[in-house]
């Protein structure tokens, strides 16, 4: 089950442009909504109580038309290996996180590096509360990424380079 809706965030996340959307334009109450809901889920990542919330939320995302999140996969999924007990969290945080900048950003909708930045910044936010409920879900290369997080510009390179790859035009064949 939680290998499943990893690979399914994986899959939206790399190709989510494919989905046919189905539901009418986003209203502002539903933008609202999913921001406040992605801020929640951040300040408590492994809250059952908020289950139903990042089920709509996500739901939502892949569903309404008007709001386009292209994330770069490359970007986080190298930092949870197989066997990270909260990588499906941190993954739908990464999708919710980039979601909620985009929502209160539309102009910065195709900044790409903006988008995948804020996401992982959401991530690390999560992580860290993760932590104070579970110290021994300590992970090397997120708290590197915390620390590098406190310097101004710290991500930059951690996202540039991860981003390279998905936004590289793609050769004929692939």
């Amino acid at each position: 089950m939680r290998l499943r809706f990893v690979l399914s965030l994986l899959v939206l996340a790399t190709c989510g442009s494919l989905f046919v959307h189905s539901q009418s334009p986003s209203t502002p109450e539903q933008r609202a909504r999913f921001v406040e809901i992605a801020q929640k889920v951040e300040a408590d990542p492994i809250s059952p109580s908020l289950k139903p919330e990042r089920e709509w939320a996500f739901k939502w995302l892949v569903q309404v038309p008007d709001v386009h999140v292209e994330l770069c996969a490359d970007l986080i999924t190298p930092l949870f290996g197989k066997k990270y007990k909260y990588g499906p969290e941190l993954t739908l945080q990464n999708v919710l996180g980039a979601g909620a900048f985009v929502v209160k950003n539309p102009d910065q909708e195709s900044n790409h590096f903006a988008a995948n930045q804020a996401a992982l910044m959401s991530v690390l936010n999560a992580y860290q509360v993760i932590l104070k409920s579970d110290p021994k879900a300590r992970l090397k290369t997120l708290d590197d990424l915390v620390e590098a997080a406190k310097v101004e510009n710290g991500l930059d390179n951690h996202v540039r380079e991860a981003t390279k790859k998905c936004d590289a035009p793609k050769k004929s064949g692939d």
